[in-house]
């Protein structure tokens, strides 16, 4: 199912993954250099809503990682030893499959994670930086 499914994911996340940096990158040269007190308390609501959306599919691809290498460490620990053969078969056929995790990817660039997901959030500062350093903001005053 997660073949099926990476496809589709792939492309999609990466373009999400990359709009939301720029977003808040933007969102937050706005707070720092251009915004009120009160335009600064709707843009920070508006950030919070935005690192939001791809929050839960994050979420649910390191769930999946997690599920993954646990099913593996059940398997291996469960009693096969005694169990009979369509079901060492079964174990056989999991722990080859189980080999290669799960691992969705945004791009085919970097994995779909909560690690992923917290990047996005260092690229807006790593664009508010750059804004800093070329005086960006002052040339727009």
């Amino acid at each position: 199912y997660v073949d099926a499914l990476r496809s589709v994911f792939s492309g999609t996340i990466f373009v999400q993954f990359l709009l939301i940096g720029i977003v808040l990158g933007l969102s937050m040269i706005n707070i720092m250099f251009f915004s009120t007190l009160s335009t600064g308390v709707a843009v920070v609501l508006f950030m919070s809503c935005v690192s939001m959306q791809t929050f839960p599919f994050c979420y649910l691809c390191n769930m999946i990682m997690d599920d993954c290498q646990e099913m593996a460490d059940s398997l291996f620990q469960s009693d096969w030893t005694s169990a009979d053969r369509r079901y060492k078969s079964t174990l056989v056929y999991f722990l080859h499959n189980l080999q290669q995790p799960i691992i969705l990817t945004a791009g085919g660039v970097f994995p779909i994670s909560m690690q992923t997901n917290l990047n996005m959030v260092k690229l807006a500062f790593t664009v508010v930086t750059i804004v800093k350093q070329f005086n960006l903001a002052e040339k727009f005053q």
